[in-house]
């Protein structure tokens, strides 16, 4: 039983408040067929909706009779009020007490006629399988038999009819309200309908609202008449059909369906939709992929994985050179040394524990004396002398390196310690003869360097880890510990002198002469030449250039102060540097008898000298004199020599620019920590800075790193483009999807299920996106960044991973993989989640 107490129900309109119903006073017996009957806008839908639960009421009552049966299946009568019911009441009102049918049949598209019956009971929380014979005899009830695997659209208007009402009686409620349930119906079809309505008001309430009084009149076992808002006749029409039949439980509870339902359903839609769905799935894992690699790139450390391959594999020495352009043209060069003691500052804090930098010297000093290739592919020990590294005092070189044995003393001014590798190397090419054959026969030799009068005496050998390279069972497989020990020969293979001993042996009385690097930019013409040597002029051995008893120029004097020096070259200078041939007769009136002539005639150039120890020096000079030098090489050939002569009269002025890039510039070679964090934040503020670090296993991290710092601004914009443009998608496919479905959602509501287990249908999908996305963005970005790592090793020496996932990184694309689409859905649903079911069905 239902009953009405002065029911009102107001609606805002445009032009003020509309009374609906006004005073509706109604009692409605347990069964029987009711039609409730009146012209459009009169109030009989409004009256139906709010009996139904999908519509409130504004004032009265409207009371529930709710029969309970306990445990030992004894029935009462519980009388509720419905004027405080909330949504949740209304839902298991509407799920547990009403089967609605409507005039638009109002059943599920994507769903056959099997499954949209079943829905009513999954809603209650039933399964299917065990009801599943009570479905067929409903089905075959309303005249469906054979049809139950066949979807909406494949049915005619009267079997659609028929599919509400079997999802309408298979949860067997007490009251099913029908809506102009025959209104979209030929007459044979609502015939079929009204005639198995009116079988069901023999055992329910069947309740019906329609203008129709002919088919009241007919079926009706009672009308209700309503105009303007108002019951103006209510009259039994066949009293004979009605009887009192006593229920068995229907009692009003909320039942929340399983998360399989909505599940269902939505993979029902997705399926329906599945060429949308694979639209928004690539553009938005292309977008993910874009967020996973600039996330991944933004994140990577490439330091801290240098540092880590270097603790792997033994690598404890970093070599630095210093970056300059010269008019466009990249060197790498030492430091000045007031940038040396700059870098010395970074790795000497307590920030740093076990850093040691060392001013150091790159040369090339021969000691293959025999020519041979050892060791196969793989060449151990070196032929060359590569380095000079320069302690500052006694004690730091103390607690840095430890001897094979006590060190000699020696009265020379020029002593060194070397390496037991280096050590090693001098005796496998017998660089001293069958004199030498333990490392300790090497105490006392002297080294000989090319341009040096007197070498270095040998005091002390260095004890190093380098065996445990050479003996390392995978060292002639391993490509890294090839290279980790390649990158160790900056201590390896060097001579480790005191500061004073080193001045001592680059002093002007020991120097003979050495080679430089010349760039410079002559009449907007740059160029470089490599070997340039510079010495000082020697007026009994170095003459001038002579044509008919005429010399070309005069030798260098000493200039007056604040002038230009005066420099002599070699013919071959002239003709490779300045660019003009030595029979030139422009050049012989220039220079012959008037010395000064070409001085004045070509205006001063500065040029960059790259020293001994390759610190640009910028020197400017004028040519007073060319001198006919030559050198023969190896084969007996002779070479005109690019040669820059120096006065003695001028050695101080010019040398003290040159020299200074010697004695107060260099390298920096550098001692590592233990600690890997310590390491790379190190190499951070290297790179930073702009300074090379030269080792060979460092090639492929600055690749990494310029490639990111060149790339990843480009990669961010990729990312936001995509991004942007895939939630636009997904918010467009959320808003089109949910309106599209509008109808189906007022479907759920009229059935009663809740507003989160709908929200579940459409949370579902988009999860279901997300998650195929995710899947695509991490394995994409995975494989992107595999990619690019390889193609970074393939330029490098050797291969360590450097671009790789990072928890982070992996997070970011989790999160938003799935924030994303669950921002684009929660607008509509919110909105939808406001309103009354009532509401939601009117909208669609």
């Amino acid at each position: 039983m239902i009953k009405l107490i002065n029911i009102n129900k107001y609606y805002n309109s445009s032009e003020g408040k509309f009374h609906a119903l006004t005073d509706i006073n109604l009692t409605l017996p347990d069964q029987g067929m009711v039609y409730v009957t009146g012209k459009s806008g009169s109030g009989k839908s409004t009256l139906l909706n709010i009996i139904g639960g999908i519509d409130n009421y504004d004032s009265g009552q409207m009371l529930i009779e709710n029969n309970i049966c306990d445990e030992n299946n004894n029935q009462s009568t519980q009388i509720i009020d419905t004027t405080n019911f909330t949504k949740k009441s209304y839902n298991a009102y509407r799920n547990s007490y009403i089967g609605f049918i409507f005039q638009e049949f109002n059943v599920i598209k994507g769903l056959t006629v099997y499954e949209n019956i079943c829905l009513s009971l999954e809603l209650q929380k039933k399964s299917p399988r065990k009801y599943h014979q009570e479905i067929l005899n409903i089905i075959e009830k309303v005249g469906l038999k054979g049809k139950e695997k066949r979807r909406i659209n494949e049915l005619s208007g009267g079997e659609r009819q028929r599919v509400a009402i079997a999802r309408a009686l298979i949860k067997d409620p007490k009251i099913i309200i029908a809506d102009e349930p025959t209104g979209n119906l030929d007459s044979k079809n609502r015939d079929i309908i009204m005639n198995i309505l009116k079988d069901l008001s023999k055992e329910k309430l069947v309740l019906i609202v329609t203008h129709d009084r002919f088919l009241a009149s007919r079926y009706g076992d009672r009308e209700i008449s309503i105009k303007d808002g108002k019951i103006i006749n209510d009259q039994i029409l066949h009293s004979e059909n009605v009887n009192d039949i006593v229920y068995t439980n229907h009692e009003i509870k909320a039942i929340s369906p399983k998360f399989s339902v909505p599940l269902r359903i939505s993979l029902i839609g997705f399926k329906l939709n599945i060429f949308r769905f694979i639209l928004i799935i690539i553009l938005f894992s292309i977008s993910l992929i874009f967020a996973g690699t600039v996330f991944n790139l933004y994140l990577t450390n490439t330091t801290k994985e240098y540092a880590s391959f270097q603790k792997d594999y033994g690598n404890y020495a970093i070599d630095l050179n210093n970056n300059y352009n010269y008019l466009g043209i990249n060197r790498q060069t030492g430091f000045f040394g007031f940038r040396l003691e700059d870098l010395k500052k970074n790795f000497s804090s307590s920030s740093n524990p076990g850093m040691t930098p060392f001013t150091s010297f790159h040369f090339s000093e021969n000691i293959n004396k025999n020519g041979e290739n050892l060791n196969g592919t793989v060449k151990v020990y070196t032929e060359t002398i590569n380095n000079i590294i320069i302690y500052e005092n006694k004690n730091e070189f103390e607690n840095n390196f430890e001897l094979l044995s006590p060190a000699i003393t020696s009265s020379s001014s020029y002593k060194c310690y070397i390496t037991d590798y280096l050590a090693d190397c001098l005796l496998q090419y017998q660089y001293f003869g069958t004199d030498a054959f333990t490392k300790d026969d090497l105490l006392g030799y002297r080294l000989n360097i090319t341009g040096i009068k007197t070498g270095p005496t040998i005091i002390g050998i260095i004890k190093t880890n380098y065996q445990s390279f050479i003996f390392n069972d995978n060292f002639y497989n391993d490509l890294k510990l090839q290279v980790a020990f390649q990158d160790n020969l900056a201590f390896y293979n060097a001579l480790y002198m005191s500061n004073t001993d080193f001045l001592n042996l680059y002093s002007e009385n020991n120097v003979n002469y050495y080679y430089d690097d010349i760039i410079f930019n002559l009449n907007n013409n740059l160029k470089e030449f490599n070997n340039v040597k510079i010495t000082t002029i020697n007026r009994y051995s170095n003459k001038l250039l002579e044509k008919d008893d005429k010399k070309y120029g005069h030798y260098p004097e000493k200039p007056l102060p604040g002038a230009v020096n005066q420099v002599a070259v070699s013919k071959g200078f002239v003709e490779q540097v300045i660019g003009l041939n030595i029979d030139d007769s422009q050049l012989e009136n220039m220079l012959l008898n008037q010395p000064m002539q070409l001085a004045g005639s070509y205006e001063p150039t500065n040029f960059y000298i790259c020293g001994t120890r390759h610190t640009p020096m910028e020197l400017e000079f004028l040519i007073s004199g060319i001198i006919d030098d030559y050198y023969i090489d190896d084969n007996g050939v002779k070479h005109d020599n690019v040669c820059i002569y120096t006065p003695e009269i001028t050695v101080h002025t010019l040398y003290k620019g040159i020299l200074s890039s010697i004695v107060d510039g260099g390298y920096l070679t550098i001692k590592i920590s233990d600690d890997i964090n310590v390491n790379s934040e190190v190499y951070r503020n290297l790179l930073n800075q702009g300074i090379k670090i030269n080792n060979s296993s460092f090639i492929k991290l600055q690749l990494v790193d310029d490639f990111i710092n060149d790339n990843l601004f480009l990669f961010a914009v990729l990312f936001f483009a995509f991004a942007l443009f895939s939630i636009l998608m997904i918010f467009n496919f959320v808003v089109i999807n949910i309106k599209n479905s509008t109808r189906d959602i007022g479907i759920y509501m009229s059935l009663g299920m809740n507003g989160f287990k709908i929200s579940c249908i459409y949370l579902f999908q988009v999860l279901i996106i997300s998650t195929i996305s995710v899947i695509i963005g991490l394995v994409g970005s995975t494989i992107f960044l595999k990619v690019m790592d390889a193609n970074f090793s393939a330029q490098a020496l050797i291969d360590f991973a450097i671009l790789k996932d990072t928890f982070i990184g992996i997070s970011g694309v989790i999160l938003l993989g799935y924030l994303t689409p669950l921002i684009a859905i929660i607008s509509p649903l919110l909105s939808l989640s406001k309103k009354k079911p009532v509401d939601v069905i009117k909208q669609s």
